[in-house]
């Protein structure tokens, strides 16, 4: 398999000449990051004076990074002579790594492009003795190159969608040889574990270790100040990593919750902050005010567009109710943990394919909400907002699911001090 992908790769290079002007002129962030992630400037990175050995942990944008803090942060306390080193693809990524990660790995690195002799470059400059990938961002090279180096690889936090599981089961060929490639695999549910099983990996490499998630929102990094009160008489209803054809749903309910004289401020983080002029557009034209959240307002408007990155889990911690984005549309919803761990009612939508068994959960222990569509989303916020109990009962619920988890992080040191 590998074999064959480098020869593709081989073949396909003489499309670079078509590729690469078009990346230098219409994707100028990306084309800053592509002369690193070839390895240029790689000697530059520094080295760690520390004893132990290095740790490579790896994630793909920043909800991986997210992930990876409270186990980071494990690791320095249990085996503080660890030199952590972080990499991250994304340009959203690597920014949340810098400003959230840089005070606790040794080194931050880009990720290399999955060219043979690139990886191998960088995992000569490294010299990892482990690596440690977040839950996805999977290529052939690097496993492969790691695994000729009897150098050990884990995958951390799992996650199988049903739609990459039909992908996985209709190339076959390609991707199971790449997972065996791993020594450990810890997922992050029992359906994820049986789905790597039905793909017909080893048994004894597949472990359900269960979500850092659970506990990445306990992590010191993630408190926020925030630069505004919300006033007394008011409730916070924050509705996390939305999506196009979401936000006018949300608009439409709050205006109506509004012309029924509920004291509600509503606040938006899309999940993708490039859409924020395109927010603020549109809530112009329901007739609201807006504020953005970079701008480190005193007071709020209307809506509050969070149009930075990294802030949406202590955003939580000071909101009053949740709502999950991508989850009124069909985009596979996004992981309602954060906002359940601060105790908060939490809504989400239908599609919720990605976090199917979580958000499952959560329903059946009354620690979340899910509905179908407006009129759902009305009516489960309109009882909250005007029920203490109701609302207060709803987040004790949650924190109290939240509990059960607490050991994860420690489960996932004590399968990693086998390897360290």
């Amino acid at each position: 398999m590998r074999l064959f992908y480098n020869i593709l790769q081989l073949l396909l290079s003489p499309l670079l000449v078509l590729v690469l002007p078009y990346i230098y002129f219409t994707r100028k962030e990306q084309w800053q990051t592509l002369w690193p992630r070839l390895g240029r400037g790689l000697t530059s990175y520094p080295t760690s004076d520390k004893k132990g050995p290095v740790v490579w942990i790896h994630a793909l944008s920043v909800g991986e990074t997210t992930s990876a803090i409270p186990l980071i942060h494990g690791l320095i306390s249990r085996y503080p002579e660890t030199c952590i080193v972080f990499s991250a693809t994304t340009s959203s990524g690597r920014k949340l790594a810098e400003d959230k990660i840089s005070a606790l790995a040794d080194i931050i690195i880009p990720f290399p492009l999955d060219i043979s002799f690139i990886v191998k470059k960088f995992i000569k400059h490294i010299q990892p003795d482990l690596f440690i990938l977040v839950e996805t961002d999977f290529w052939p090279n690097v496993l492969g190159c790691l695994r000729d180096r009897n150098i050990p690889t884990i995958l951390v936090n799992g996650r199988i969608s049903k739609t990459s599981m039909n992908r996985y089961r209709r190339f076959s060929f390609f991707f199971k040889p790449m997972f065996n490639t791993f020594t450990e695999l810890c997922m992050q549910t029992q359906t994820d574990a049986d789905n790597m099983l039905q793909l017909g990996i080893s048994r004894d490499k597949v472990k359900t270790l269960g979500n850092l998630k659970y506990q990445s929102s306990t992590a010191t990094t993630l408190k926020t100040t925030l630069p505004f009160t919300v006033p007394a008489n008011k409730l916070l209803l924050l509705c996390g990593s939305t999506h196009a054809g979401e936000e006018e749903i949300l608009f439409e309910a709050y205006r109506e919750l509004r012309s029924q004289n509920h004291q509600l401020t509503l606040a938006i983080a899309p999940r993708h902050p490039s859409r924020t002029a395109e927010i603020i557009s549109l809530a112009d034209t329901f007739g609201f005010s807006t504020r953005r959240y970079s701008q480190a307002p005193d007071s709020l408007e209307d809506v509050l567009l969070v149009d930075t990155i990294g802030d949406l889990a202590g955003l939580y911690r000071a909101s009053d109710i949740a709502f999950i984005g991508g989850s009124l549309v069909p985009e596979g919803g996004h992981n309602p943990l954060e906002a359940a761990s601060f105790g908060i009612p939490t809504i989400f939508g239908p599609y919720m394919n990605d976090f199917h068994e979580i958000s499952r959960e959560l329903v059946e222990n009354r620690a979340a909400f899910q509905v179908s569509d407006k009129k759902g989303l009305l009516d489960v916020l309109e009882k909250l907002i005007d029920s203490d109990q109701f609302r207060k009962s709803s987040g004790t619920h949650a924190a109290h699911y939240m509990d059960h988890y607490r050991n994860v992080v420690p489960t996932h040191l004590e399968l990693i001090n086998n390897y360290l």
